[in-house]
């Protein structure tokens, strides 16, 4: 993104020292194959600011490679708003560009039909959040692919369960994973997948329980020939491998595979040994997987070395350093790793696998909680990884020290998002740099994420000298006790663009840090500022009038507020905010 920006920077200042007038580039000299390259990287909030600037940058915005950041949710506080806009414009809903629509807590009614009528022939991703309307669907959504239920635990009758496939000749997606969806609405979702022939599913997402696996193992038949996306929750009986074996014999086009939740480590055995090897398998995530093991994880590895990009294997408690040393036969394709809470594994083994010499190809690394007490391991490991975008250290104590960031620094400068909480051995010092040639926090120029919750050594001299970040989005500083509103004060300067602030449990934050954020950071929009316990009512009223685009805030635990006193406020002034957690 800065390569992007140096480059119209420079096209911008270049001129012929003899023709100033007329040869000088700016921001509309560019091509506009590099202006939609640029856009691209900005988040949903700043794409509709650039709709604005002029009608070509609109136009750009407008194209399909940026619909998917565009969504429309409907609650019950905005539904009728938009369908009076709707029926007063008749070409809003053609103007609007979304690709996604959510709906929240509606229930089945004439107005949800209506506003299905309008925006219905846009919508490719549909997710209902306790929104069982299910009715309303069948007519009005036909580039319908994709849809997620989440949170619809009530029984649903017939009359309002009349869900039918066919209506929908895109349709190719199914999330029915959450647990809080009743086995009523999952029997009927699957139900129909199976009397549908029409529907060729590509991705299925799901947890059922044992009564209905048989019902499960025949939907997959179903659509094995079709399915390149797997996610499934169960506990199968040891009586039904025979038929899952012969259901994963047939998934020759499986892509993602996401299995969590079964007890039997034989079934897990049989899964990987029946699953072609043909199968251009690309991501897997075992998290959780209590009966993964290095003999599994080396068959795994060894089955498809060249086609695995994402591996998440977070809670596999068995895994040693013996079988991540396994994973260095991905060092050609392996992008995503998350190893996360595995207390067998230390760095030693990703030396000695993933690690064993420079690797470009990884870009995310999570090592939370893993128990390592070799720094210089941690060091090496971080020097062998230049591409990282993403890397997460939370918890691990002993390993990340002031050393540890200074080789991070050095070498991780492309980083995106950084997670350090509860590290704490690191100090300001580490933050700001230290010896004959520093190489302090500033030098990641991308940083979009920085998370120091927990980090209790730190102190306003790393905010004010060491957390220079124009771009930063959102930052983290729980249980930061150093930290006061002097802090926060030069934050708010060395960083103008977060838009989701942390500083819940700082113990010295008063009324006047909540007034510089209110007036520094116009695009806030989550704020939580729990248990700071020298917040007034004063810090109310700052951000009832001058946080203009805050959407969530979080104030629990600060006993000298009026509660209801502050919901009444915040409803009667600041309607948009959606939640308040007080």
């Amino acid at each position: 993104m800065h390569t992007l920006r140096d480059l119209a920077k420079s096209l911008e200042a270049s001129q012929d020292v003899g023709e100033k007038s007329s040869m000088c580039l700016r921001w509309n000299d560019l091509p506009n194959e590099l202006l939609i390259h640029i856009f691209q990287y900005l988040p949903h909030g700043d794409l509709q600011q650039v709709r604005l600037v002029c009608r070509r940058w609109h136009d750009l915005a407008q194209l399909p490679e940026f619909k998917e950041k565009n969504k429309i949710v409907v609650n019950n506080e905005n539904k009728f708003l938009l369908l009076e806009s709707l029926n007063v414009d008749s070409d809003l809903a053609q103007r609007l560009s979304f690709d996604t629509l959510e709906l929240h807590g509606l229930e089945l009614a004439d107005d949800v039909q209506l506003l299905l009528k309008y925006l219905g022939k846009k919508v490719r991703k549909l997710r209902l959040y306790k929104s069982p309307v299910f009715a309303s669907l069948n007519d009005n959504l036909p580039a319908l692919e994709e849809l997620i239920v989440t949170h619809i635990p009530t029984v649903q009758s017939d009359n309002t369960f009349s869900l039918n496939l066919s209506n929908f000749p895109k349709f190719k997606a199914l999330d029915i994973a959450c647990s809080n969806v009743t086995t009523y609405v999952k029997t009927h979702m699957i139900l129909n997948l199976t009397r549908e022939v029409s529907v060729k599913m590509g991705k299925l997402c799901i947890e059922v329980n044992r009564d209905h696996e048989d019902l499960l193992i025949y939907t997959l038949q179903c659509h094995a020939q079709t399915l390149r996306h797997l996610e499934i929750i169960l506990r199968s009986t040891p009586i039904m491998i025979v038929k899952w074996k012969q259901v994963f014999a047939a998934l020759e086009n499986l892509e993602t595979l996401k299995i969590t939740g079964v007890s039997c480590y034989m079934w897990l055995k049989h899964v990987f040994e029946c699953l072609p090897k043909e199968a251009p398998l690309r991501h897997l995530d075992l998290s959780g997987g209590l009966q993964v093991d290095d003999p599994l994880l080396k068959l795994i590895v060894n089955k498809w070395p060249q086609s695995l990009e994402t591996m998440e294997l977070m809670f596999c408690s068995c895994l040693t350093d013996e079988g991540v040393k396994s994973l260095g036969s991905l060092r050609g394709s392996l992008k995503t790793l998350n190893i996360s809470h595995c207390s067998k594994i230390s760095s030693q083994g990703l030396l000695q696998g993933l690690v064993q010499e420079t690797n470009p190809i990884l870009t995310t690394l999570v090592l939370n909680d893993i128990t390592d007490t070799a720094t210089d391991n941690m060091c090496l490991v971080m020097q062998r990884l230049p591409n990282l975008c993403y890397l997460s250290l939370e918890s691990c104590r002993d390993a990340v020290t002031d050393v540890t960031l200074e080789n991070i620094f050095r070498h991780q400068t492309k980083l995106q998002h950084l997670f350090l909480d509860d590290c704490m051995r690191i100090s300001d010092e580490g933050l700001l740099g230290f010896g004959s040639h520093p190489a302090p926090i500033h030098r990641l120029k991308g940083l979009q994420t920085l998370s120091l919750r927990g980090c209790r050594n730190l102190s306003n001299r790393a905010l004010a000298k060491g957390l220079k970040f124009p771009e930063l989005r959102k930052l983290v500083l729980g249980y930061c006790h150093k930290i006061s509103s002097m802090g926060i004060e030069e934050l708010v300067e060395n960083c103008p663009s977060l838009e989701d602030l942390t500083i819940s449990s700082c113990l010295m934050i008063d009324d006047d840090a909540m007034l510089h954020i209110a007036q520094g950071l116009p695009r806030l929009r989550r704020l939580n500022v729990s248990n700071c316990i020298n917040l007034t009512g004063k810090s109310i009223d700052y951000v009832v009038e001058l946080c203009r685009s805050l959407k969530e805030l979080s104030m629990c635990g600060i006993d000298s507020l009026e509660i209801q006193e502050v919901q009444d406020k915040f409803l009667q002034m600041k309607p948009q905010i959606c939640e308040v957690n007080l």
